[in-house]
């Protein structure tokens, strides 16, 4: 309870916050708080402001669009939705490997924390980012990438949609994948899945 978190956001929210100006909500245990824009929010802020020792109040940030395409030939579209992955846990080099059977490459999304950033992609620089600012990079469709970056970033993956592809493949629908550090990066996982089998008639 009493958890109170300031919101920055990169842009101007449809309920009347301003790109860039930091507001304050309070929240209980179980509530939550929704913005939305018709920009690209990539690099709002949120941090709680009233941590206590024995009580760091924490919380979870999810983001993503309600329906999207991906890549200028797109035009099939998806939710997007994945929790944020809080700044601590950001790293300094990635790794890319591309997407089994897409035919189109995918893009990066790199964000930065600290002003100042440079980013390079094997060994080539790409350009410097300040925080909150993010560089977007297409890779195309046999592309590996070694992303490194002078200070922490976050580096996710959106998959093209379905019209980027070759039809012959029939893969599509865009996603989006945030990235593990090499620093950070889980070595064990483990997870369920239903198996289950549907066919047209039950869909």
């Amino acid at each position: 309870d009493n958890t109170q978190v300031e919101i920055t956001p990169s842009f101007a929210t449809l309920n009347g916050k301003a790109a860039k100006v930091p507001f304050t909500i309070t929240l209980n245990q179980g509530q939550s708080y929704q913005i939305k824009a018709l920009g690209d929010l990539t690099g709002t802020r949120v941090r709680v402001l009233n941590p206590s020792e024995g009580n760091c109040k924490k919380l979870a940030v999810f983001g993503g669009n309600k329906m999207t395409s991906v890549g200028a030939c797109g035009k099939t579209g998806d939710h997007l939705f994945q929790q944020a992955i809080p700044v601590e846990f950001w790293g300094k080099s990635y790794i890319h490997v591309p997407l089994r059977n897409r035919t189109s490459g995918e893009v990066l999304k790199i964000l930065a924390a600290q002003n100042g950033t440079q980013v390079s992609v094997n060994g080539e620089n790409k350009g410097e980012l300040n925080a909150g600012e993010f560089m977007t990079l297409e890779f195309g469709v046999n592309d590996l990438g070694v992303i490194e970056t002078s200070q922490p970033a976050s580096v996710s993956l959106l998959a093209k949609s379905q019209d980027c592809n070759t039809l012959a493949n029939n893969i599509g629908d865009p996603f989006l994948l945030t990235y593990q550090s090499n620093e950070k990066r889980i070595k064990e996982l483990q997870f369920y899945s239903v198996n289950e089998f549907y066919n047209n008639a039950n869909i």
